[in-house]
């Protein structure tokens, strides 16, 4: 939401049952989205950044992005809260 109440985006983060490492599971930022007016107002950081949050809270041992090779957009936003690169992108069949 932004300071007004008005809905700007939404986060879906999700745990990975079955992947446990001590008791907690693994987790990734699924999907985010941000509403055409609101792109590029930095919305997207605070969506990340609250899903990420999510994730934490609930105790996930490591948490995984994805998205797209050629998505650009999503790649900056998740470094720019801080997430790291580990290996090179590859894209899985459709």
């Amino acid at each position: 939401m932004n300071e007004n109440g008005d809905i700007v985006g939404f986060v879906l983060p999700v745990i990975f049952n079955g992947s446990a490492k001590e008791d907690l599971e693994e987790g990734t930022i699924y999907y985010l989205g941000v509403l055409p007016e609101y792109r590029g107002l930095g919305f997207a950081n605070d969506l990340l950044a609250q899903g990420t949050r999510t994730l934490q809270e609930v105790g996930v041992w490591q948490v995984f992005c994805d998205t797209a090779v050629a998505n650009v957009p999503m790649i900056s936003a998740f470094k720019r809260v801080g997430y790291r690169q580990y290996s090179e992108p590859w894209e899985r069949p459709v």
